[in-house]
C-alpha cells in the first residue's frame, strides 16, 4: 500500500546476487569485443555499471582472465545447496539468456547457412523484360496480369516518381541504352554502350495534384555515398559519379494538354559532370535559372545522344 510519504516513489529494485556463474559467465562474454557493455547487461538482465565493472577488471591481463574460469570455485557448504530466489530465476531463464547471446554473436553461426539456407542462393537475382501480359495467379487461377498492374501503378506520369522513372526511360532510348532492365540503386542511372556513365534529373512546371501556381523548377545535384549495382559493393565516399548530367524539362504549361508521351513538350540541357565539380562543389541542387550560366547543351529528344556523346567526348578526350 503507497501512504502519503510513499506515494509517486518507485519501487526499488530487489538486490540481486552476483554470483560465482553470474560472474563468470560476464567475463565469458565481456571477453568478445564484439558485445557492447548494453548489450552484455540486456542478455543477462543486469544494469550497465555492474557489467562495466566486471569488463573492467577483465581488461587487467590476460592471467586474470584465465584466473577467473580456470580457478576452482571454493567447496559449496551444505546450508548454500539450496538455491536463493535470485539463483532459482537465473536458472530458470539461463537458457532464454543463452538463446539472446547467440544472436548478439553472429560470428559463432554456420558461416554458409542462415537459417539452413546456403548463402550462395542470396545473390543478386537475374532480372529479365517482361512483356505485361504475365499472369498474377492464385493456385491454378488467373486474378489479373502483370499489365492491369503496371496501369494501376504507372499511369500518373505527372508525378515526380513517375515523372523521374520516364525521364530516365527517354534518355536511355536516345542512348541506345534502353535494351534491358532498368537498376534501381545503381551509382549512376544508365550505363551506355559506348562506357558513358549519366546522371539523370526531370522536373516539371506541372504536376499532378491542384496547384495555385506553376512549380518553380530546380534540379538536385548533391553529391553522395553510392552502391555499385555490378560489384553490390557500397562506396562512403561522397561524389558525383556520372560523366554527364541530362536534365529533363517537362516544359508544357497547359494542364488541360499535358502529356509525358509526347517528347515535344520535353526539353533536355546536358552538362559534363566536371562543370559541376568545378562550378559547384558540395551544392545540393540548382535552379533552371543558375543551370543556365553553366552553358549547357540545350536540345530536344532528337539532339539527345549527340549532346552527351559531346559532353563525354569533352571529358575522356581531356
Amino acid at each position: 500500500m503507497l501512504t502519503a510519504g510513499s506515494a509517486g516513489k518507485k519501487e526499488s529494485r530487489r538486490r540481486r546476487s552476483f554470483t560465482p556463474d553470474l560472474k563468470a559467465e560476464v567475463a565469458e562474454l565481456c571477453r568478445h569485443r564484439d558485445l557492447s557493455v548494453g548489450q552484455v547487461a540486456k542478455s543477462l538482465d543486469l544494469a550497465e555499471t555492474t557489467v562495466r565493472g566486471r569488463t573492467k577488471e577483465t581488461e587487467v591481463g590476460s592471467s586474470k582472465r584465465e584466473s577467473l574460469t580456470t580457478t576452482p570455485l571454493a567447496p559449496v557448504k551444505p546450508e548454500q545447496t539450496q538455491p536463493t530466489t535470485h539463483q532459482t530465476d537465473w536458472q530458470r531463464n539461463r537458457d532464454r539468456r543463452q538463446a539472446a547471446v547467440v544472436v548478439l554473436k553472429p560470428r559463432y553461426c554456420d558461416e554458409r547457412t542462415t537459417r539452413g539456407m546456403d548463402i550462395s542462393d542470396l545473390g543478386a537475382l537475374v532480372i529479365t523484360r517482361r512483356s505485361g501480359n504475365e499472369p498474377i495467379t492464385v493456385g491454378d487461377a488467373s486474378v489479373g496480369t502483370l499489365g492491369e498492374f503496371w496501369s494501376w501503378a504507372c499511369s500518373d506520369l505527372a508525378n515526380n516518381t513517375m515523372r523521374g522513372v520516364l525521364a530516365e526511360y527517354l534518355v536511355a532510348t536516345a542512348l541506345g541504352a534502353a535494351t534491358g532492365t532498368r537498376t534501381e540503386w545503381d551509382t549512376v542511372d544508365i550505363r551506355t554502350p559506348e562506357g558513358w556513365r549519366v546522371e539523370v534529373k526531370s522536373a516539371a512546371y506541372l504536376q499532378s495534384w491542384t496547384q495555385s501556381r506553376l512549380s518553380d523548377i530546380s534540379f538536385s545535384i548533391a553529391p553522395a555515398s553510392g552502391w555499385d549495382a555490378r560489384t553490390g559493393t557500397a562506396s562512403a565516399d561522397v561524389l558525383r559519379r556520372s560523366d554527364v548530367y541530362v536534365f529533363c524539362l517537362l516544359h508544357h504549361q497547359d494542364k488541360q494538354t499535358l502529356n509525358p508521351l509526347n517528347l515535344d513538350q520535353w526539353t533536355f540541357h546536358v552538362l559534363p559532370t566536371r562543370v559541376l565539380d568545378e562550378r559547384c562543389p558540395g551544392q545540393r541542387t540548382i535552379r533552371l535559372s543558375s543551370l543556365g550560366f553553366l552553358s549547357p547543351l540545350k536540345t530536344s529528344f532528337g539532339g539527345l545522344h549527340e549532346a552527351v556523346a559531346a559532353c563525354a567526348d569533352s571529358i575522356h578526350g581531356s
